[in-house]
C-alpha cells in the first residue's frame, strides 16, 4: 500500500526536477578546436545569443531534453550539453554536424569546448 502512494510522489519530483533546469547568464565561449572563433553567449529564458568576435550575433531557441540540452546553431550544426554540466560555472559542450557525419550525427562529436561563466 505504501508503494501506491510513493509512485505519484516520485513522478511529481521528477517533473519538478526537469523543469528547474535552465541556462541563464553570460558565458565566454572557448572552442578547443580552431573551427570556430571564440566569443560570448548569453542565455535568457529559452533563447540564446551567440556572438563570435568580429562576427554578427546569432539568436535561436534552446531545446531541453531529459538528459541533454541542445543549442541549434544552424540547420546542420548543434551544440550538446549534458544536464549535469548546467549547474556548473564551466560547462563542457560538444559540437555535432549532420554534414560531417550524416548517419549518426548525434553520436559523433566533431569538436568541443567550454562555456566559462562571466557574470
Amino acid at each position: 500500500m505504501k508503494y501506491l502512494y510513493l509512485t505519484p510522489f516520485l513522478f511529481f519530483l521528477s517533473v519538478l526536477n526537469t523543469q528547474s533546469l535552465t541556462l541563464s547568464g553570460r558565458y565566454y565561449v572557448d572552442f578547443e578546436t580552431g573551427m570556430y572563433k571564440d566569443g560570448y553567449i548569453d542565455f535568457k529564458d529559452n533563447k540564446f545569443t551567440l556572438k563570435h568576435f568580429n562576427l554578427l550575433p546569432y539568436t535561436d531557441k534552446i531545446e531541453y531534453t531529459p538528459n541533454t540540452v541542445y543549442l541549434k546553431i544552424n540547420s546542420d550544426v548543434f551544440f550538446s550539453i549534458r544536464n549535469e554540466e548546467v549547474k556548473k560555472d564551466t560547462i563542457k559542450f560538444y559540437i555535432h554536424s549532420k554534414i560531417a557525419t550524416p548517419t549518426n550525427y548525434m553520436d559523433v562529436a566533431i569538436g568541443s569546448g567550454k562555456f566559462i561563466k562571466v557574470n
